[in-house]
């Protein structure tokens, strides 16, 4: 079992950013000792993470696009309404 939590990025490979453990918090290798900048490096950290992972996201799938879904919807009412009663 891991007696630390660790942070990184994985462009190709993993590299180390940030690292919780029994002594404290480790930022690039360095202890950061004041409370208040541990909480800024952390959140600067969890910033570029989820830069990263929005940076991979799906591509756009047009069935999950409420304005997509809605113009169609509408133009299958048109049509729809247009041939009712013939």
């Amino acid at each position: 079992m891991n007696d630390h939590v660790t942070f990184g990025v994985t462009s190709h490979e993993f590299t180390e950013v940030l690292r919780l453990d029994k002594d404290g918090m480790h930022y690039k290798g360095e202890v950061v000792k004041d409370a208040g900048e541990a909480h800024k490096v952390f959140l600067s950290v969890m910033k570029h993470m989820q830069e990263e992972v929005d940076a991979h996201e799906r591509p756009w799938q047009w069935w999950q696009d409420p304005k997509v879904m809605c113009a169609l919807g509408l133009c299958v009412g048109l049509i729809w309404g247009s041939t009712w009663g013939r």
